[in-house]
């Protein structure tokens, strides 16, 4: 899952585990290049980047991802900074694990809808097979369209730039905060 923390914007990126890319660092890269590809595609800036990638120590942000990491920062000084989680607790990163849990509740409503389907179709419990992956892209675009209170938009809006609020907007008034 791929998190912009200023807009709220959101992909999620699906991995195959049984893969000979281990420890999945190839996956990871791609799916870090697919997230800014559609951050760009709909900001419009072809010269979008991101600041800062928050991650834990885990193996899959070494290898082919760290060397794409090193790219991207002597490419483009001042982006592409990564930090680490503190300790190996989810609470290390309660911000992304809200996210996580609305990414959930939106998943299982999905698949409470499904499941309501084979009640009313008296599918065969050996039938019912629910395959979450072709529901991703469905379920980020609910997420990304829905109203956030933190930055009193959408993040649909806010990475395109709709009023009442900007990416550059809320860039500028993280960075008075930060001050």
């Amino acid at each position: 899952m791929y998190i912009c923390g200023l807009t709220k914007f959101t992909y999620v990126h699906a991995c195959t585990l049984n893969s000979d890319d281990r420890p999945l660092s190839t996956q990871t890269r791609e799916g870090l290049k697919e997230f800014i590809r559609r951050a760009r595609a709909l900001s419009g800036d072809d010269d979008l980047h991101p600041m800062q990638l928050k991650s834990d120590h885990g193996s899959e942000y070494k290898g082919a991802f760290a060397t794409f990491m090193t790219q991207q920062q002597n490419q483009n000084p001042g982006f592409y900074e990564q930090k680490y989680t503190t300790g190996s607790r989810a609470a290390s990163n309660a911000w992304a694990e809200r996210v996580l849990q609305s990414f959930r509740r939106l998943l299982y409503s999905h698949y409470r809808s499904i499941e309501e389907q084979w009640e009313n179709n008296n599918t065969p419990a050996q039938q019912r097979v629910f395959n979450w992956v072709p529901v991703l892209d469905t379920i980020t675009q609910r997420y990304n369209e829905r109203r956030h209170n933190t930055i009193k938009a959408r993040p649909i809006d806010a990475i395109v730039g709709v009023n009442p609020v900007s990416y550059t907007h809320l860039r500028a008034h993280e960075t008075k905060a930060n001050l």
